[in-house]
């Protein structure tokens, strides 16, 4: 069933929508929405209960997230960068703070997952075989003393 709202409605819904994003809290969120805080709480579920705000909040959540995973190529960027000495990390003390290169060990593992993500390391081997002849199993197993036993 469609259900037509106003625009006053429908922008509160998507207000609704956003704080629930940001908050994770239905009560509020409403509240944040333009709802009295004394009805807040039911409203919240009320909405919460709704397939259109449902789905709102499930793509907008998708965007969100995809929004702030890194992509595969910036992970690859950044680990060349660390193997290639290129990433510096900033360490405070007393004295001041100070850029610090990348350990060998850190350069080392960038290289390793470089490498991973290329396949250099695969153990993998890959077979081509062309049987043509059918496969013939041979039952050639003595049945066990036991098995002998049992029969007698």
């Amino acid at each position: 069933m469609l259900v037509i709202v106003s625009k006053a409605t429908q922008l509160r819904y998507e207000k609704f929508v956003d704080a629930y994003i940001k908050t994770h809290n239905g009560t509020k969120a409403a509240v944040l929405a333009g709802y009295s805080p004394k009805t807040a709480r039911v409203q919240a579920s009320q909405l919460l209960q709704r397939k259109d705000i449902q789905t709102a909040i499930q793509e907008h959540s998708e965007k969100i997230r995809d929004a702030n995973i890194a992509s595969e190529t910036e992970v690859m960027q950044y680990y060349t960068r660390v193997m290639n000495n290129e990433e510096y990390d900033e360490v405070a003390t007393a004295g001041g703070t100070f850029l610090t290169m990348p350990s060998l060990k850190d350069r080392n593992k960038a290289a390793e997952m470089l490498g991973k993500f290329h396949g250099s390391f695969t153990d993998k081997q890959e077979i081509n075989a062309n049987i043509s002849q059918g496969v013939k199993i041979i039952d050639n197993i003595p049945p066990d003393k036991e098995d002998d036993n049992a029969n007698a």
